[in-house]
């Protein structure tokens, strides 16, 4: 019998790969048994994440990262790129009227 020593990342891969069905058939009766509690717990995390939450919408909807975003922000001098009409903040600014 030989011995095959894993670290603890391969470690963890291997048992997912061997126990996935039983992984996946709990995960999705614990998320039906608590979805109340996961709603809540992702309301609140978005909440306190609001910059990580904007990273992720501009990543996905632009490829864009938040400091990006924020770069453009800061060479068009906060106005619109279409338009010249001045944002009062960054957030008030659509990326569709950012100049790349």
């Amino acid at each position: 019998m030989e011995i095959v020593i894993l670290n603890q990342k391969e470690y963890h891969k291997q048992y997912y790969e061997d126990h996935r069905e039983e992984i996946l058939k709990n995960t999705k009766q614990y998320r039906k048994n608590n979805l109340g509690k996961r709603n809540e717990y992702q309301k609140q995390w978005c909440k306190d994440n609001p910059k990580k939450m904007k990273n992720t919408d501009l990543k996905g909807r632009y490829g864009l990262t938040y400091e990006d975003w924020l770069e453009m922000w800061e060479i068009q001098d906060g106005k619109c790129a279409v338009c010249g009409e001045s944002f009062t903040k960054p957030s008030d600014g659509c990326v569709d009227h950012w100049l790349f």
